[in-house]
């Protein structure tokens, strides 16, 4: 099943480093990094899959997106 989550991606600022941080804000935690935004985003597909594995084990409520 392939919901439409919308997903966050901001810069990080050169103070803390470079790169990309993707999330999706719906899934409290759900988030990664990379150097560019494409592999921030190949990333949090992972990490996606991997909350919603956890959400399933664990019987917790999957938020549906709006």
């Amino acid at each position: 099943m392939k919901l439409p989550y919308k997903m966050k991606l901001p810069t990080v600022s050169l103070k803390i480093g470079c790169g990309f941080i993707a999330s999706i804000p719906l899934l409290i935690g759900c988030q990664s990094d990379g150097y560019t935004s494409d592999e921030a985003i190949a990333n949090l597909k992972v990490a996606h899959r991997w909350w919603l594995e956890t959400a399933l084990n664990n019987d917790e409520v999957i938020p549906i997106p709006q």
